[in-house]
């Protein structure tokens, strides 16, 4: 994150506070045992490709383009 600029910094800090709260929300309790079955069955490493994929993704997607 120290190569982001501020404004990014500050978005993301925003970001992560809404999805803090809405974590904390009960309706979302909801949805914890389908989400617990599917931890079960799905291999530990299927979901960290899966994870890195994802992140390489968004990062693709959120970095600065250089237009020439």
């Amino acid at each position: 994150m120290k190569d982001m600029p501020v404004s990014y910094h500050r978005i993301l800090m925003r970001l992560e506070k809404k999805e803090q709260r809405l974590l904390r929300r009960r309706s979302l309790s909801l949805l914890n045992a389908p989400m617990e079955k599917l931890h079960t069955r799905v291999p530990h490493s299927v979901r960290m490709n899966l994870e890195r994929a994802f992140e390489k993704a968004f990062s693709l997607l959120l970095q600065p383009q250089i237009v020439i």
